[in-house]
């Protein structure tokens, strides 16, 4: 083990040609479903759970047969919304154990 280790986690070391952890939500199918599009231009399909609080991916996704359903899935990371008891709004999402945040 290193003394200091490795930042795994801080994009503003990786490469600026890293386009695997930026990207898009896009809304599909009439706001029903939405996709997954990032920066190196692989997407897949999402399903809407609000219930359980995942986007749900579907076996389009390359992760899709190696994790489990509460790492390959969106799970939705909420904040205390602007106005009104109750509101809540999305500040990102954890996908694969990692967070993004909505930009």
């Amino acid at each position: 083990m290193e003394a200091t280790g490795h930042q795994w986690f801080d994009r503003s070391t990786w490469p600026d040609d890293f386009k695997g952890h930026t990207g898009e939500i896009i809304s599909t199918n009439g706001g029903r479903t939405l996709s997954w599009r990032n920066s190196a231009g692989v997407s897949w399909l999402l399903q809407i759970d609000l219930e359980s609080g995942f986007l749900v991916i579907g076996d389009d996704n390359p992760y899709y047969e190696s994790a489990t359903r509460e790492a390959r899935d969106f799970t939705l990371v909420l904040g205390k919304g602007d106005k009104g008891a109750g509101k809540r709004k999305i500040l990102g999402f954890r996908f694969l154990g990692e967070l993004y945040v909505k930009q």
